[in-house]
């Protein structure tokens, strides 16, 4: 079962490397295309591929803020600069007999 989950995961980041280099390169290649107007499918396209890229490049980020969030628990507090001892009964040196 673990093998399969593996390839799963795999497969699935290698279709979007893929979507995301096709995308890339579409909007490279027709960046300066002559349109015809209004209802240009080129333009069309170029604007799908557009949103296509925002939104992967945001879940990417999502997921490593997430990544970070899960081996790093402590990344998402604020750090105190500040040193503050705890006085304890060990600190202070009480001697406890009875």
């Amino acid at each position: 079962m673990n093998k399969n989950r593996k390839r799963l995961a795999l497969l699935t980041a290698a279709m979007v490397l893929f979507v995301v280099l096709a995308s890339i390169f579409f909007v490279a290649g027709e960046a300066g295309h002559d349109c015809v107007g209004r209802g240009c499918t080129v333009c069309e396209q170029l604007s799908a591929c557009e949103k296509t890229l925002e939104s992967l490049g945001f879940a990417a980020c999502a997921a490593a803020f997430a990544v970070v969030l899960t081996y790093f628990p402590g990344a998402g507090t604020p750090v105190s600069r500040e040193f503050v001892p705890i006085p304890t009964l060990v600190s202070l040196k009480v001697k406890l007999l009875n």
